[in-house]
């Protein structure tokens, strides 16, 4: 079934192309869709942070005490022990850090891949300020010519 699908897809691309692009022609589409994304962002990333810091705490809390039963009823001294806690607290630090801030540090490497990218585009000769809209209407060019 998924292999006829599959077929049937890639004779329309093939056979109706102007057809099965004619969506795409839209300017800008892509960053419209990447501005919608980011108006909602706004909205959705305070809700789903303050339930994942809760899911983290108490997946620490378990994550510590069992590491404290398992030390326990280990023969390990007291050097053992306090290292293992010191590891499980700089590791649990380190991933609610990750947890806090991933929206910014996200952004900050998207935002400097795009700078990557306009740097290399300048060398080559073109133009800055490439948007995802860009990169898809030269893929979009791309298509065309070789399905010609």
């Amino acid at each position: 079934m998924v292999c006829r699908l599959m077929l049937i897809t890639l004779l329309l691309i093939i056979v109706l192309p102007e057809y099965v692009f004619s969506a795409v022609n839209d300017e800008n589409l892509l960053d419209d869709v990447v501005l919608q994304f980011r108006n909602q962002v706004v909205i959705w990333v305070p809700i789903i942070r303050t339930h994942a810091i809760r899911l983290f705490w108490l997946l620490a809390v378990i994550d510590l005490s069992w590491t404290g039963i398992k030390l326990a009823l280990s023969s390990s001294n007291l050097s053992e022990t306090l290292g293992e806690i010191t590891r499980h607290i700089l590791f649990i630090g380190f991933f609610f850090n990750l947890l806090m801030f991933s929206n910014t540090w996200a952004m900050a490497i998207v935002n400097s891949l795009q700078s990557i990218a306009n740097q290399a585009v300048l060398v080559t000769g073109g133009d800055t300020g490439l948007s995802p809209s860009d990169i898809f209407e030269i893929g979009h060019k791309m298509v065309d010519k070789i399905l010609a």
